[in-house]
C-alpha cells in the first residue's frame, strides 16, 4: 500500500513494515508458462471434434515426456449455461476431462495432468451479445506450467540392497 501511495503522489505510513524486498511487485512468480493450445467446443457439447483431436495429439507429443505439470483448464460460455453455476462448472469440467482422457490415450501420464474447471468465469470475450461471440469462450486450454511433476509418495524406488 505504501508504494502505491508513493507512486500516486500520496505518502506512505512511516511506521509501516518495510519488508526485505521493497521493490518487488509480486509475492512469487506465476506457474503458468504459456497457453500452449486451445480446443473449442460447440454449444453445450463436451465431445471432441476432429480438429480438437488433432490439436490434442500434437500437444501430447510435445509434452508427454517432459517433467512439467500440464494444466487442462475447461471453460464454458455464459450464453450456453445461462447463469447456471452448476451447469457451467459441470460442462467445463467434463470438457477438460475429455481432453485429459484423450491426452492419456495418446501417451501422457495422469500424474502429469492437472484438470481444472473454470466455469464461465475466465472469458476471452467478457461481454458477449451473440452465439458467435460466445463460442470463443467455449474451450479447453492446454497450459504448460513451470511446476515439476511431484514424485509419487507411494511408489517404492528400488535400491541396490532391495531384493
Amino acid at each position: 500500500m505504501r508504494r502505491l501511495r508513493e507512486r500516486t503522489g500520496g505518502e506512505g505510513r512511516p511506521d509501516a513494515p518495510q519488508g526485505r524486498h521493497p521493490d518487488n511487485s509480486s509475492a512469487r512468480p506465476g506457474e503458468v508458462s504459456s497457453i500452449s493450445a486451445s480446443v473449442t467446443f460447440e454449444d453445450g457439447k463436451t465431445d471432441l471434434s476432429a480438429s480438437g483431436r488433432s490439436t490434442i495429439a500434437d500437444m501430447t507429443s510435445k509434452v508427454k515426456d517432459q517433467r512439467w505439470v500440464v494444466e487442462i483448464r475447461g471453460h464454458a460460455g455464459p450464453l450456453e449455461t445461462l447463469g447456471n453455476v452448476d451447469r457451467a462448472f459441470a460442462l467445463s469440467f467434463e470438457r477438460a476431462m475429455n481432453v485429459a482422457r484423450a491426452m492419456v490415450a495418446q501417451g501422457a501420464r495422469w500424474e502429469q495432468l492437472r484438470v481444472v474447471a473454470a466455469g464461465d468465469k475466465e472469458r476471452l470475450v467478457p461481454r458477449t451479445f451473440s452465439r458467435d461471440q460466445d463460442r470463443t469462450n467455449q474451450r479447453v486450454e492446454i497450459i504448460q506450467t513451470q511446476v515439476p511433476v511431484p514424485p509419487d509418495p507411494y511408489s517404492r524406488q528400488s535400491s541396490a540392497g532391495d531384493e
